[in-house]
């Protein structure tokens, strides 16, 4: 390791309170699109006649149901379930030695969720929570990629709404304010795979008094000069190398991670469901941009 690699190993493993924040550089190394797919802007638009930023609207949803879940479903979905990625099990593993309280992200893959990561939160909702608008029964990805023109309710028989925020909508307030709470309380900020100019965490790292920000990112951008301590690379390479050093020097944690309560959702074979509940509290809300 180098000069600043042991420096955030030992502040990794001497930090009380680890906050997380993960961005969607971590799905795009996974392959998938994300919601608004830039990498690709000039072939949607080719192919729809209509850019990303129209197509994942309200008004689209509403009035265009069929293009809608075109895109839903090839674009942000594509053909494959992706999996559980290296990253995300890394993140789960340094759980077990290290204090990281949250993980927060601005993705809508659920890909730590899968991972059996414990306290996500999923700032811009995710895939997995689609819903009917009448009587809120949920359906996770398989469902919607598994049938296709329109997926609707089994019981209302209407469309189904998707379980992450629209472009032009607002971040729900009660997940962005349980974000900013976590984000007020720790030690360290770890930031993976993300711009330090996202929208979503410039809104949290104004609640962030410490001097442990650290970033961990393939590249470097322009605006990353405000963390305290940077490493650029393979980012599952970096965080397998932290993961082998810390597990080889502390003990597991004696406490594990309390989990949040999970919801059931309707899946292309099974037919459970729950109802999901929303909390408000003090937040800045801010547009959704790039997840």
């Amino acid at each position: 390791m180098n000069v600043v690699e042991n420096k955030v190993k030992e502040i990794l493993k001497n930090s009380k309170n680890i906050f997380v924040y993960c961005g969607t550089t971590v799905h795009k190394l996974a392959g998938l699109n994300g919601v608004l797919a830039e990498h690709i802007a000039y072939e949607i638009e080719d192919y729809y006649g209509y850019s990303s930023e129209e197509i994942v609207t309200d008004n689209f949803l509403t009035r265009r149901v069929k293009f809608f879940f075109d895109y839903y479903q090839n674009i942000i979905l594509g053909k494959t379930d992706p999996g559980v990625l290296p990253i995300a099990e890394e993140i789960r593993d340094l759980q077990k030695y290290i204090n990281i309280e949250t993980v927060a992200t601005d993705t809508i893959y659920s890909l730590y969720e899968r991972a059996g990561v414990d306290n996500v939160i999923s700032i811009n909702g995710t895939v997995e929570n689609n819903y009917c608008p009448n009587c809120g029964k949920q359906y996770d990805a398989n469902y919607v990629r598994a049938h296709r023109i329109i997926p609707h309710c089994e019981k209302c028989q209407v469309p189904l709404r998707p379980g992450f925020t629209l472009v032009g909508e607002t971040i729900d307030n009660g997940l962005i304010s349980k974000a900013i709470n976590e984000a007020e309380k720790c030690d360290t900020f770890l930031v993976i795979g993300s711009s330090l100019r996202d929208k979503v965490f410039k809104n949290l790292i104004k609640y962030y008094e410490g001097e442990n920000l650290i970033l961990i990112n393939d590249k470097e951008m322009f605006g990353d000069d405000i963390a305290n301590y940077r490493m650029y690379g393979d980012i599952e390479a970096i965080l397998k190398k932290f993961l082998d050093e810390i597990s080889s020097e502390l003990p597991m944690r004696e406490k594990p991670v309390k989990k949040e309560k999970t919801e059931t959702v309707e899946t292309a074979e099974t037919t459970d469901a729950a109802d999901t509940a929303d909390t408000a509290d003090k937040a800045d809300t801010a547009d959704t941009a790039d997840k």
